[in-house]
C-alpha cells in the first residue's frame, strides 16, 4: 500500500489503465513503468517478483500484454530476436500494454534469472545492448547519456529518459534537458509536468504529436503522427 500515491494499491492503478484501454481498444502500446522501491532481500526477491507478475496478470490477461516471450519469438534470446527481426509491428500491439521495471540492479538480476533471460516473465527489465534479455534501456539524463542513448537506439532497444527531475528544471524554467530529451530519439520521455502548473512557466508537450510523434532519430521519412495514433483506431 502507498498512501502518498494516486492509488493506494498497485492493482487500483492497473485497473484505471485497463479501463481506459478497454474504452480505447485501438490505442498504440501503453508503456507502464513499474518502479520498485522496496529494499532488496535476496531471500525473498524471487517470491516478491513472482507476486508482481501475478499482480499484473490479475488485471491484464496475458494476451493484452506485450511480453518478452512474444518479442523473443523462436529466437534464443530477446536480443537475438531484436537484432534479427526487430520489434513487433505497431499494428500487432495496438490496444495492449508493455510493462518494464525500474529499480535496483539487484532486482533486475533476480528478475532475469541471474541476467540470463526473461523466461515466463511478464515485464521487461532494463539492460545494456550486450545483455541477452535487453529490450529496454533506462538512461535518465539525455545530456550526459546522449551517446549511450544513441548506442541503445542502434541496438533496437526502447529507451526511457527524463525531461526533468524533482522539479529542479521546472522551478528554473530550464528547458535544456527537455530539449535534449526530445531530440535524443528516446521513445519514452518522462516528466512531472505534463500540464501547466500555476506559478510555473515550465510544462512539457510533445511537438508534432501529443502524446506521440514520429521518432526524430529512428522513424522512416514517411512517418506522420497520425500513423501512430489515428483517432479512427480508437473508435469502437
Amino acid at each position: 500500500m502507498d498512501g502518498v500515491s494516486t492509488c493506494d494499491w498497485l492493482s487500483d492503478c492497473l485497473r484505471v489503465i485497463r479501463d481506459w484501454s478497454d474504452a480505447h481498444p485501438g490505442h498504440h502500446t501503453l508503456f507502464v513503468q513499474v518502479e520498485i522501491k522496496q529494499p532488496f532481500d535476496a531471500a525473498t526477491a524471487a517470491a516478491q517478483l513472482g507476486a508482481l507478475d501475478a499482480e499484473l496478470l490479475a488485471v491484464f490477461p496475458r494476451e493484452a500484454v506485450v511480453t518478452p516471450a512474444e518479442v523473443q519469438r523462436s529466437h534464443a534470446s530477446v536480443r537475438e530476436a531484436l537484432d534479427t527481426d526487430g520489434w513487433l509491428t505497431l499494428g500487432a500491439v495496438r490496444g495492449r500494454v508493455l510493462f518494464f521495471l525500474d529499480g535496483p540492479d539487484t532486482f533486475y538480476d533476480a528478475y532475469t534469472h541471474g541476467s540470463a533471460d526473461l523466461t515466463d516473465r511478464v515485464a521487461f527489465a532494463p539492460g545494456a545492448p550486450s545483455d541477452p534479455y535487453a529490450a529496454i534501456a533506462i538512461l535518465n539524463d539525455p545530456i550526459a547519456d546522449h551517446d549511450a542513448i544513441q548506442t541503445a537506439l542502434a541496438a533496437h532497444l526502447l529507451v526511457r529518459t527524463r525531461a526533468d527531475t524533482n522539479g529542479v528544471e521546472a522551478r528554473a524554467n530550464d528547458r535544456a534537458r527537455l530539449d535534449a530529451a526530445l531530440a535524443s530519439g528516446a521513445h519514452i520521455v518522462s516528466t512531472d509536468f505534463p500540464d501547466p502548473v500555476t506559478g510555473l512557466d515550465y510544462s512539457v508537450a510533445i511537438p508534432g504529436g501529443t502524446p506521440s510523434r514520429c521518432n526524430p532519430v529512428t522513424a522512416p521519412a514517411a512517418c506522420t503522427p497520425i500513423s501512430i495514433e489515428d483517432p479512427a483506431h480508437l473508435a469502437r
